[in-house]
């Protein structure tokens, strides 16, 4: 009896090595601008030799990220965040240990296009909005006959 318990315990440990995952390693670092600013929202890309993605983490609010699982190789880094130059940077992930990775990120240039959008009034040089009377001189002195009682009608 011992015996078949035996080797039914050597089969179950056989079966359970052969779903065994290989060993990982960690990814762990931070993401700043100017050297020590640190840059929450940041989004890393991970990608393998191939340049298949295999991972993206978002940093935390203090700039931290952490990628966990990964199989050990050389990856590739690329962090972007909008308003900020990308930058990508090579990891060497080992079995068991954790790979320190910091990255700092140079703002963007600032531009900024303002597009005014609206039709313009149509302006006429030769219609007026109102209706109007041209008069001459002749039609003035004519008129200003009329009203010679008035104090700013003086005539010589």
């Amino acid at each position: 009896m011992r015996v078949i318990a035996f080797f039914i315990l050597i089969s179950l440990v056989a079966v359970c090595g052969a779903f065994a995952q290989p060993p990982s390693g960690r990814l762990h670092g931070i993401v700043t601008t100017q050297g020590s600013i640190p840059l929450p929202g940041a989004e890393l890309v991970v990608r393998d030799v191939s340049g298949s993605e295999v991972l993206r983490v978002l940093c935390g609010e203090d700039g931290r990220f952490a990628a966990e699982g990964l199989t050990p190789a050389v990856y590739t880094v690329t962090v972007t965040l909008p308003g900020f130059v990308t930058a990508t940077s090579k990891a060497v992930i080992t079995a068991g240990a954790t790979t320190d990775l910091s990255l700092d990120l140079a703002i963007a240039g600032v531009a900024q296009v303002v597009e005014v959008v609206g039709a313009s009034p149509v302006v006429s040089v030769t219609a007026t909005l109102a209706p109007s009377d041209v008069i001459g001189g002749t039609e003035l002195d004519h008129k200003g006959s009329k009203h010679q009682g008035h104090p700013t009608d003086q005539r010589s």
